[in-house]
């Protein structure tokens, strides 16, 4: 997970541009504020109303959290050649170690949190499977992007907008358009459209990498500045009352306005990406402001792999306290968990970073 989580390293700081740890602390934090508010979300029914829809906005709203990582990182990776040797070598430095890491400490805290013990087969079964802790699902998807990016890379290499745009146009029909219709036509007529034409080939994350690399080259004039900020509010708009509206109607949560593949959530993502590349780069403009994103964008993989932690201690009253019980408003307890979790996590990670031998896991 080193992409925009961790990739202080990746250029040198003469060409470094100060927006990227900007996205990067913005985007975890997000990350944070996301899994704080999940709780309240999936309890759907067992709440208040108005606790709900708090959660519900909330998470709409942070939706564009895995997809800014995702295109930071095909910013930072398809902005230069790519030379096989020395780009896995650097690859499987970052994620190796943490990876295997981290995925044993959660194996054993999730032991630790049960009833029963789990064994080595068992641990092993759940490495290869990926169902180390719910969050890891990012990691494993983003090995398999890393495998994917030189060819993206090699394919780009040409006419890059062009044939960006050609692969984005297929791949927004394919992971985001046809799905969308296919769900529509399912839960809301009375007939189901379904798509012969196979375009899997193009779907994936892979069309956050090139949105990445693509749109971060966008000069918006003023106007434009005033569309895309528009789109982003459009976006969530979209996410929150679908969300609602369907939740409603079947009286049962729905997600389908969550998922990183709607169109609702593609359209937030790209033009929050633009929003925060332009704050970042005025922010940049402030040395010690730029010296803290910094330092906190180093942190993000630590952040990043242990904040569930912190949030289920807070929510358990490890800490002294249950915070859900205490304040039992949402508007309240998300973004107060969200906070506190995210500055213990970024405690424990310099903490963690003082030690040489175990520096390296985070």
């Amino acid at each position: 997970m080193e992409t925009t989580l961790n990739h202080s390293n990746d250029i040198n700081e003469s060409e470094r541009e100060s927006w990227v740890d900007f996205v990067k602390v913005t985007a975890i934090f997000l990350v944070v504020l996301l899994h704080s508010a999940a709780p309240w979300v999936y309890r759907y029914g067992l709440i208040a109303d108005f606790d709900w829809q708090v959660g519900n906005i909330i998470d709409s709203a942070t939706r564009v959290s895995v997809p800014l990582f995702f295109m930071t990182t095909g910013y930072l990776l398809l902005s230069k050649p790519i030379y096989l040797k020395t780009y896995f070598n650097k690859r499987v430095k970052r994620i190796a170690l943490p990876w295997l890491a981290w995925s044993i400490i959660y194996l054993i805290y999730k032991s630790s949190r049960s009833d029963s013990l789990i064994t080595i087969s068992e641990g092993l079964l759940a490495f290869i499977n990926g169902d180390i802790y719910f969050h890891f699902w990012f990691l494993y998807t983003l090995i398999g992007l890393y495998l994917f990016i030189p060819v993206i890379s090699w394919f780009l290499e040409a006419e890059l907008q062009k044939r960006s745009l050609y692969f984005l146009t297929l791949w927004l029909i394919s992971i985001s358009i046809f799905p969308f219709l296919n769900a529509f036509s399912r839960n809301i007529t009375n007939f189901e459209i379904k798509f012969a034409v196979d375009l899997s080939m193009f779907g994936g994350f892979t069309g956050y990498i090139i949105a990445g690399a693509l749109i971060s080259k966008c000069n918006p004039s003023k106007t434009q500045w005033l569309l895309i900020f528009a789109a982003y509010t459009i976006g969530v708009a979209i996410t929150f009352t679908g969300t609602a509206a369907g939740t409603y109607k079947l009286g049962r949560l729905i997600e389908y306005f969550y998922d990183y593949a709607a169109p609702n959530v593609i359209l937030t993502a790209f033009a929050a990406f633009l929003l925060l590349k332009k704050v970042g780069t005025m922010m940049g403009q402030n040395r010690k402001a730029s010296l803290v994103f910094t330092r906190l964008g180093y942190a993000s993989l630590g952040i990043f792999l242990i904040h569930p932690m912190f949030i289920n201690a807070l929510n358990d009253g490890m800490l002294g306290q249950n915070f859900t019980t205490v304040i039992q408003r949402s508007a309240l307890t998300i973004p107060l968990v969200a906070i506190i979790t995210f500055i213990l996590s970024y405690i424990a990670v310099e903490l963690i970073l003082v030690f040489p031998v175990i520096r390296r896991i985070v």
